[in-house]
């Protein structure tokens, strides 16, 4: 387990190496970013999949488990 304040990705990719296994990302739907960020998004033209997945500076844990 670590935190995300280096962006979901780096993370991801951290805890993949680190237990030998393979990241998938999850939703890809709309519907799992908060409402701010998809109006500042659609305010902006900008696509809200590079803040969820390259976005930093917030502070979640990310961690891995068995699927048991």
């Amino acid at each position: 387990m670590l935190d995300n304040s280096d962006g979901l990705l780096r993370s991801a990719k951290i805890l993949a190496e680190m237990s030998g296994v393979r990241a998938c990302a999850g939703s890809r739907e709309r519907k799992a970013v908060s409402k701010p960020l998809g109006k500042y998004c659609d305010a902006h033209k900008k696509d809200w999949r590079e803040y969820v997945i390259s976005g930093g500076e917030d502070y979640g844990l990310v961690f891995s488990a068995s699927p048991g």
